[in-house]
């Protein structure tokens, strides 16, 4: 069970890896995370996120990772992508969903000398 169900009246319903958010490089950018969180009881809820228009950077020649996002599903207009920095006004069982930008690479994925993803995580 999540701390956050201990703690408020929301059921954490999806935490997990986005697969694939991170750039590319020799030293790949960490994948971003998704948490679907629902209300059950009406709630005030602000969102205070960056990296959702401009990707993060990758550095040394690794290419960016993918940006985040947020939604917001109600029963009143259904499921729709929200503005980073915005506060909304949630009824009962209505739910967020929250997924973080994955991070840039870093170093050129040619210095890998043909090597795929693959095989570097066996190199471990």
């Amino acid at each position: 069970m999540e701390v956050l169900e201990e703690e408020f009246p929301v059921i954490v319903r999806r935490h997990e890896i986005v697969r694939g958010t991170g750039g590319a490089g020799s030293s790949p950018g960490g994948d971003g995370t998704v948490k679907e969180i629902t209300f059950l009881q009406a709630a005030s809820v602000t969102f205070m996120t960056t990296r959702r228009t401009t990707s993060p950077y990758g550095l040394a020649g690794g290419a960016p990772g993918c940006p985040g996002g947020q939604w917001v599903r109600s029963s009143s207009h259904g499921l729709r992508a929200v503005s980073a920095s915005s506060t909304h006004q949630l009824e009962r069982n209505d739910s967020i969903t929250l997924q973080t930008p994955g991070g840039g690479g870093w170093g050129d994925v040619a210095s890998l000398g043909g090597l795929v993803e693959e095989d570097v995580e066996g190199l471990g």
